[in-house]
């Protein structure tokens, strides 16, 4: 079944290594290295998730933060700007409580703490602070290296609705298979080591859609939103960083914004629709639209 992409999935994947343009030819000789050349899309994407999972999470300075082998999409000057990242608490506290027993014994009730927490000037919050910033350590220590995505936190404000958690991460491109809590963290992007994304960052993961290669790196990647609403949709700024261990002052700074999201399984049948209406935003983006590369780029695209 899977052969046949009923899903679109893997025409999805082979569009965005073909359409890249930024992965260097000294990067894609690493890939090869590892993998091999992949000759069919389950053999492509089984590659795409080895790299990611052996490679780039096991030391960013020999991937994705290398200047050598990623120079086309580092940002080298500091980033004044905030960036917001989607916590999947559910999924974090599921592989505490498998891999970590007897850490996990201290957070039997967290999720209901923290849906229950009232954050109040005069509250007392140090128990809930103590939970929140736990579970973001233990999760920090099972993630190893692998990139953090993000998107710019100004744009994430305007394009979501801060009282529909599943446009929090839908907004950023990120796709939930399950009804999940959703946990909103804001943080500055000032000494992060920044890099626009590509699809050997994210393995084999489809739901990710390529920039025009000549836009300054400093613009980053543009999240492909999971959502079919009519209404006119923001592009948002994408990042990849090295891990980074978030804490409660986090969460805080994004406002508390936290939820009970429903599953994005939708998304897995619309993935060609969100690609076509991805489209014409990139034509209205400013920046595509003062830059004749990036046109030309687009129009190769839709040429396909």
């Amino acid at each position: 079944m899977a052969s046949q992409d009923v899903d679109g999935l893997d025409r999805a994947l082979g569009e965005n290594l073909l359409f890249d343009g930024r992965v260097s030819e000294k990067r894609a000789e690493q890939f090869y290295a590892v993998t091999g050349e992949p000759r069919t899309a389950r053999d492509l994407r089984r590659a795409l998730t080895l790299y990611v999972e052996y490679i780039a999470a096991n030391d960013p300075r020999h991937t994705y933060a290398c200047p050598d082998l990623n120079a086309a999409n580092l940002i080298g000057a500091p980033s004044q700007f905030h960036l917001g990242h989607t916590v999947n608490l559910t999924s974090c506290l599921r592989r505490i409580r498998t891999k970590l027993e007897k850490e996990a014994a201290a957070l039997k009730h967290a999720e209901q703490e923290i849906c229950d927490f009232i954050p109040r000037p005069e509250a007392d919050d140090t128990s809930v602070k103590s939970v929140v910033n736990e579970i973001f350590r233990l999760t920090y220590n099972l993630n190893q290296n692998r990139p953090v995505w993000a998107g710019r936190w100004d744009q994430l404000a305007r394009a979501s609705d801060r009282g529909d958690p599943s446009s929090w991460s839908r907004s950023l491109g990120v796709r939930r298979p399950k009804a999940s809590l959703e946990m909103v963290l804001r943080y500055s992007a000032k000494g992060l080591a920044l890099a626009r994304p590509t699809q050997l960052d994210i393995g084999d993961y489809a739901f990710h859609f390529p920039s025009p290669p000549s836009l300054h790196n400093h613009l980053g990647g543009f999240t492909l939103h999971l959502g079919e609403a009519s209404r006119e949709v923001r592009l948002i700024s994408e990042y990849i960083h090295p891990p980074r261990q978030f804490t409660f002052d986090d969460w805080k700074r994004g406002g508390f914004l936290v939820g009970q999201g429903p599953n994005t399984i939708d998304a897995l049948t619309n993935i060609r629709l969100f690609r076509k209406n991805h489209l014409p935003r990139l034509r209205r983006a400013p920046a595509v639209i003062a830059d004749p590369d990036a046109l030309r780029w687009l129009e190769r695209l839709t040429e396909k």
